[in-house]
C-alpha cells in the first residue's frame, strides 16, 4: 500500500509539472493569437486538472483509509447491517399481494376484527396521495428507503421526506368517526 502511495505522490508530481508547461504553452499561444491552438490547449489543461483532482482524491482516500470528504466511516456500518436485502420478485410479490412480508405481524383473529382494521387502515391512507402510499405501503413491509427508490426510480432523500409526510400525515388524521 505504501508503495502505492509513493507512485500515486510521484505521479501527482508528474502531472503538476505537465500542466505548468502547459500553462506556459498556453501564455505562449495567446500572444501568437492561434485560436484553434488555445481551444486545444484549454481542453488539455482541463482533463490535466481532473487526473490532478482524482489524484489528490486517490492520495486522500490511501493516506487516510477513508473515502474522503465523508465525516463518517466505519461507525455507520450498521446502518449495513439493518437493510435487509430482497430479491425484486419478492419485491412484486410483497406489493402486488398488500400482505406483509413479515409473517409473525399477522395477528388480527377474528374475520371482523380484520374487516375493521382493513376500514381504519383504509381511511387513514385516503389521506395520502398514490404515490404517497405506495412508499409507505412498502417501507411498512419492511423494504429499506434506498430499496424504494431504486424500486420507484426516485431520489432517495424523496423517499425519505415522504415516509416523514406520510407519518405527519397519519399523525394528524382523525379517525374517531370509525
Amino acid at each position: 500500500m505504501n508503495e502505492l502511495l509513493i507512485e500515486y505522490r510521484q505521479t501527482l508530481k508528474e502531472t503538476r509539472s505537465l500542466l505548468a508547461s502547459l500553462e506556459k504553452k498556453i501564455k505562449a499561444v495567446k500572444i501568437t493569437g492561434n485560436k484553434e491552438e488555445l481551444v486545444k490547449l484549454e481542453e488539455d489543461k482541463s482533463i490535466v486538472n481532473s487526473w490532478i483532482s482524482n489524484l489528490q482524491y486517490s492520495i486522500q482516500w490511501l493516506s487516510t483509509g477513508r473515502r474522503p470528504g465523508s465525516t463518517r466511516g466505519i461507525e455507520r456500518r450498521s446502518v449495513y447491517q439493518k437493510e435487509i436485502l430482497i430479491d425484486g420478485m419478492e419485491i412484486a410479490k410483497v406489493i402486488d399481494s398488500g400482505q406483509s412480508y413479515y409473517p409473525e405481524e399477522e395477528s388480527i383473529e377474528s374475520e371482523e376484527e380484520q374487516l375493521y382494521f382493513e376500514k381504519v387502515t383504509n381511511s387513514i391512507l385516503d389521506v395520502l396521495t398514490e404515490k404517497e402510499r405506495d412508499i409507505y405501503n412498502m417501507h411498512l413491509n419492511g423494504l429499506a428507503p434506498f430499496e424504494i427508490s431504486n424500486y420507484m426510480d426516485i431520489p432517495y432523500k424523496t423517499v425519505y421526506k415522504s415516509i416523514n409526510r406520510c407519518q405527519e400525515k397519519i399523525r394528524n388524521e382523525d379517525v374517531s368517526f370509525l
